[in-house]
């Protein structure tokens, strides 16, 4: 049988408590960089409320850990979940490169030759959970996306990310 977890032993306020110490001390601006409330991330820090879920989730953002790290559940992982967690080039997908010759055909009249291949050689190195990788054939609508991102990162038009989701 186990026990809850006590506030004083939450892996978030612990996590929360580094994220203020780095932006200098400051509660409110560690709750304007995760978007909560100054009262909610006070209450955490003083054990007084239990971190819910946005903050968990706002924590897992800001820092990059797993959010089962933050959260404190461990997920079981059977041999079969762990293959599906794994992740995969795409460039080693066998439909690959029927993929890119169809990426080619759709892109390669309004785009130049070389900004695409360099894009396509991006996608290649670009890694997936296996699930959206398992069929034998690639679908085009999942390489184009990345393919377009590629190029506007490589033509300099990429917008930068904006919003809880932007690293400082």
């Amino acid at each position: 049988m186990q026990l809850a977890m006590t506030i004083s032993e939450h892996p978030a306020r612990a996590i929360l408590r580094q994220v203020v110490t780095e932006l200098g001390g400051s509660q409110s601006d560690a709750a304007r960089q995760l978007g909560v409330s100054q009262p909610l991330v006070s209450g955490v820090l003083s054990g007084s409320i239990m971190p819910g879920e946005k903050l968990m989730r706002a924590l897992a953002d800001y820092t990059g850990q797993p959010y089962e790290e933050i959260s404190g559940k461990r997920i079981a992982r059977s041999p079969r979940l762990h293959a599906v967690a794994q992740e995969v080039a795409i460039g080693n997908h066998p439909g690959f490169n029927n993929a890119a010759d169809q990426v080619r055909e759709i892109l390669g009249s309004v785009t130049d030759p070389d900004l695409l291949e360099g894009a396509l050689s991006d996608a290649r190195a670009l890694k997936l959970s296996a699930p959206l990788l398992k069929s034998d054939t690639l679908s085009v609508s999942i390489l184009i996306p990345f393919v377009q991102a590629f190029m506007a990162i490589r033509a300099g038009t990429a917008r930068p990310i904006t919003g809880p989701l932007a690293k400082k």
